[in-house]
This record gives C-alpha cells, sequence and structure tokens, in this order.
C-alpha cells in the first residue's frame, strides 16, 4: 500500500513538471551595479531551486541555459508583460520570472512578476520598497517563496452535470454610454491623455470614451505639447493633430583624415550615447563628448534653437603611442624596414611615436607585425622572422598569428573569398574589417594548406589557455568595434570582433553585437557547433546551428 501512495505521489507531481526561468534583474541607470543585479539574480533562482525541487519535476534554467537557448544575434531585452511571454517561449520556459529595480523618490523599488508563458497570464507579483540593495534583498528572501509556490497550484477538475441554475428577470440598462474615437498625429508616436489620465503610448491608436466633452493631450519629444477639447457624441470619430516642432538638429560630421571609421564615433550629448551622427536637440546649450579610439577625446559646447541646423566638422587628432620595434633571425638582430600606414618610416631597430590605429608592417614582402599599440603608452616589440611570418590566404591578403596555448591561431577573421561568402550587408568595406561570412561547408575548405577550421576541442583548449570559459570572452574580444561597454581586454591578442552573422534568407545581423566563429565539429546531419562571445558578457558559449549559416573563421594549426 506504501508503495502504491508513493507511486501516486510521484506520478502527481511530473503531472505538472515544468522549465522555470529566472531573466537577468533589470534596473534604471545608475541604480545597482551588474554584479548586484547578477547577485539579486540568483538569489531569485536559488529560491525557485529551493521551492520547485526537481524531485517533483521542476527544472530551474541557468544563466547558460537561457543565453544557449536564444536564437543567434538575439538577446533578453529590457522588456515586461507580453515581451516576456515571449522571451519564454523562444527558451521553451514553461513560466518565467523577472525582477525590476527603480528609484522613487529616495528609496530604491523593485517589482518581481511570474507568468505562465503558454497562457500569457500573470500568475503573481510583489512589490516593495527600501533604502538599500540589501533591504530589496530580504524582501526577496520574505516573499519570493510564496510566489513560486503559485506554480504548485494547478487548477483542479470539475465534476460534470449541471446544478444551481436560476432564471433572471428582465434588466433596464443603466450607466453612460461610451464610443470608440481614432486618434492621429503627424507626426506619429505621441502620447495621448484624455482629461489628464494617460491613455494611449503611441498614435495612431483608438480610446473608448463616455458620451460629451473631453481634454484630449498630444505630447512627444521635441514637439510643443497639444490640448483640444473634443465632443463624444457617436463612434468611428477621427481626431487629427500637427504637432509644433521644437527642436534643433546637431550633425557630428569630423574630419578623420583617412584614419578610422566615423561608424566607430561615440557621440555622448549630455552624458547619453548617441549612435546616430545625426541628432534632435532640445532646444538650449548642451555638452558634447567625442570618443574615438583613433583619435584623442573631443568635447565642447553647442547652443541650440528652434530650426537650428548645426553641423560639427572639425578635424580630430590621432591618439599616439610609441613603438619599439627590432627584428632578429636564428643568427641574431636584423635591420629591416618598417612601414606605417604602408610608408616607410625607417628600419629596426625602429623607435618613434604613431598613431595607434596605424596599421604596422616589416619587411620587404611588408609582413603584417602583430603589435598592439596603446595611447600614450611605448609598446615594445620583437619581430621574429621565423616564428611570426604572416599567414597568407589564396586572395594574397596577409594576416598576423599568435600562438595561445599549444596551438598557432589566425588573430584577424579570415578575408579569402570562396563560393558564397559575403561581406556584412554584402558590403566590401565590411571584409576589410570583419571579413567574409561562410557557410559550414565553406569554411570546412578555406584554410590553407597545414592550417585547419578549429574543432570544438581547439576552441576549448582555446578557452583554458586563457583562463576558462567564463573569462574567455574576456580576454579574446578586442578593445574597440564593440557596441557600448562591450569590449574586452584582448590580452592575448586574439582581437575577437564583433562581426555578426548571415541568416538561411539572407539578411544580416549582430554586427557590433556579438562575434559567432564556425568549428568543424558536427552536431548531427545538418547541423555543426559554433563559438560565439558578446557584449557585456565575459563568457565564450558554444551553440550549434544550421550549417546554412554563415559565421566567421578563424584558422588554426598546432604550435611546433
Amino acid at each position: 500500500m506504501k508503495s502504491l501512495l508513493i507511486f501516486i505521489l510521484f506520478f502527481s507531481f511530473n503531472c505538472y513538471a515544468a522549465f522555470v526561468a529566472v531573466l537577468e534583474t533589470m534596473s534604471a541607470p545608475n541604480t545597482l551595479t551588474f554584479t548586484e543585479r547578477q547577485y539579486i539574480t540568483d538569489k531569485l533562482r536559488q529560491i525557485a531551486v529551493t521551492s520547485l525541487p526537481s524531485y517533483m519535476g521542476y527544472t530551474i534554467m541557468t544563466r547558460e541555459n537561457i543565453i544557449a537557448m536564444l536564437p543567434p544575434g538575439k538577446k533578453v531585452d529590457d522588456c515586461e508583460g507580453s515581451c516576456l511571454v515571449e522571451t519564454g517561449r523562444n527558451i521553451s520556459a514553461d513560466f518565467i520570472a523577472q525582477a525590476r529595480i527603480s528609484v522613487f523618490g529616495k528609496s530604491f523599488t523593485e517589482t518581481v512578476e511570474l507568468y505562465e508563458t503558454a497562457s500569457g497570464k500573470l500568475m503573481a507579483s510583489f512589490t516593495a520598497q527600501s533604502q538599500d540593495a540589501e533591504g530589496l534583498l530580504k524582501e526577496i528572501e520574505l516573499q519570493a517563496p510564496s510566489l513560486f509556490s503559485t506554480i504548485k497550484n494547478p487548477s483542479r477538475a470539475f465534476s460534470d452535470g449541471i446544478t444551481g441554475f436560476k432564471q433572471g428577470t428582465s434588466f433596464s440598462m443603466k450607466g453612460t454610454r461610451q464610443f470608440l474615437i481614432e486618434l492621429f498625429s503627424k507626426p506619429e508616436g505621441a502620447m495621448v491623455s484624455v482629461d489628464g489620465r494617460p491613455k494611449c503610448k503611441s498614435t495612431p491608436c483608438n480610446v473608448q470614451l463616455d458620451e460629451g466633452k473631453h481634454n484630449i493631450s498630444f505630447a512627444f519629444d521635441f514637439y510643443l505639447d497639444l490640448d483640444t477639447l473634443i465632443d463624444v457624441n457617436s463612434n468611428e470619430q477621427r481626431l487629427v493633430v500637427n504637432l509644433i516642432p521644437n527642436f534643433g538638429t546637431l550633425e557630428i560630421a569630423p574630419r578623420l583624415n583617412g584614419r578610422g571609421d566615423i561608424a566607430d564615433l561615440s557621440v555622448i550629448i549630455d552624458k547619453k550615447e548617441y549612435r546616430s551622427k545625426k541628432i534632435r536637440l532640445a532646444i538650449g546649450t548642451h555638452h558634447v563628448d567625442l570618443r574615438h579610439h583613433c583619435f584623442e577625446p573631443v568635447s565642447f559646447d553647442v547652443t541650440v534653437k528652434n530650426g537650428s541646423e548645426l553641423k560639427f566638422d572639425y578635424a580630430m587628432e590621432p591618439a599616439m603611442g610609441g613603438l619599439s620595434l627590432s627584428a632578429m633571425d636564428e643568427n641574431g638582430p636584423l635591420s629591416m624596414p618598417v612601414f606605417i600606414d604602408g610608408k616607410m618610416r625607417g628600419k629596426t631597430p625602429f623607435f618613434e611615436s604613431v598613431s595607434i590605429c596605424s596599421r604596422v608592417e616589416i619587411g620587404n614582402s611588408k609582413d603584417s607585425v602583430p603589435v598592439s599599440l596603446k595611447y600614450h603608452e611605448t609598446v615594445e616589440y620583437v619581430y621574429n622572422e621565423k616564428e611570426n611570418g604572416a599567414y597568407k590566404d589564396r586572395d594574397g591578403n596577409a594576416y598576423k598569428t599568435i600562438k595561445i596555448g599549444n596551438h598557432r591561431w589566425l588573430a584577424e577573421n579570415l578575408k579569402e573569398k570562396i563560393g558564397n561568402s559575403y561581406c556584412y550587408d554584402k558590403e566590401v568595406k565590411n571584409c576589410q574589417r570583419y571579413g567574409h561570412l561562410y557557410s559550414w561547408s565553406e569554411a570546412k575548405l578555406v584554410c590553407s594548406q597545414g592550417w585547419r577550421l578549429p574543432t570544438k576541442k581547439d576552441f576549448e583548449d582555446l578557452f583554458n589557455s586563457v583562463g576558462g570559459k567564463h573569462v574567455a570572452g574576456k580576454m579574446l574580444k578586442s578593445t574597440n568595434y564593440w557596441f557600448g561597454d562591450g569590449a574586452g581586454e584582448n590580452t592575448f591578442d586574439f582581437g575577437a570582433i564583433p562581426s555578426g552573422y548571415q541568416d538561411h534568407d539572407g539578411s544580416f545581423g549582430s554586427l557590433g553585437n556579438s562575434a559567432f566563429f564556425w568549428s568543424s565539429t558536427e552536431k548531427g546531419p545538418g547541423y555543426a557547433y559554433f563559438m560565439k562571445l558578446d557584449e557585456n558578457s565575459d563568457n565564450a558559449y558554444f551553440g550549434y546551428n544550421g550549417k546554412y549559416y554563415r559565421f566567421s573563421v578563424r584558422c588554426v594549426k598546432d604550435y611546433n
């Protein structure tokens, strides 16, 4: 009898087996650090594990599970409600939870929500307020167990049959009649309030209002607020308003004199970063900072009037560093010509100031020198002609190589054209920086004799050589070209850049956000493993995808 009871209980638990995902905690800017947000997430996930034990059939997804399940180029954005539900479906979670931290007055506030992904229903939530992060953590420890326990209480089945039937009497309607009103603004996107209460986040939109007169207010960034009175008396009334501009524009177009790419210029206005180089600004005075890894930082103030069309087109000064370069072979020091950006500047031993974004080449064959120049610092480098000879592809492109562990790797993405390999967005200039994007079958053929497409094991050895997969992203990523704070330290001169990918339908994505590198290791018919690095993550990941995707290639060979 006891065995039967245990079996019934076990069966009952597993009837409600589920995958539960706890997404990363989101917070308003300048509230919590990245480490604090991660700790709050880990605490929520720990409580979920305790509240929903595995023997009852519950699986709490790890941070790595969640990231690996996302499609290439996708990431968990700062969103809520139905957007969270859609994210849960993308990662095959049955339930999804997330905490959001905000500031109210001088206090922190937190909201934790739990959704069922199948129905999109908000199952449970709680809010709390505290003066510090420790207080928020205590509220989570107090309230999160009951939030997760709602998952263990599914609806019960009812017996069939009809009971308690009652017949109502006649009904006479009371109340105020309502009508549906269509609201439009030019330009679109204005927020709408009715009688002082927010109604629409963005025009065009429909609102349902009581019969009678109402005050309609339109508000849109960089336009004057507009108020109007409308008499609501029928369905399908339309209200269209023209908003009056209240802004000027600033175009950022500095002269780079042939160095660097304007796309890598970071524009910060009043401490807010902009990716566009033509920016709308509110009337008044603004402080502008320009940052580019190849140039000295620039700052200035700009005063904007309504209708201003201003342009910054000053020349930016190259950022400089020192280079001490010598050359040698097995017989001793060598005198070899040194080329900076294609022009001969002297011979080794070479000791001069150069732009930190300079292309450094050596010898009559102009072999690339794999040296990372540093801002306002002198870098010493000894070029060994035998060991550091450049890798050359079949198109004549030369590449610098690096030794990491027991392997020698290309320190740049492969640029050789083969089959239907593409440049990102089919722009040739993108190939010069980011290399070609290859299907798996093309990647298997593209490496030159003596080199190979890395196996999954080769990448694992690479991770171990730089400190493990949890820091490999930081160690391998380049110090530039990544959006936001996504750059790495490039400690080993691997120089991984966010070259993106091409999908099977021909679309491109993730330039500036992610780097994908094919491995030669297959994952069943039609699939193969790839290595991935993301912005704002120190980790390196493995995933697998259809062989028709196009990713970057780094060739490798054993070091002798």
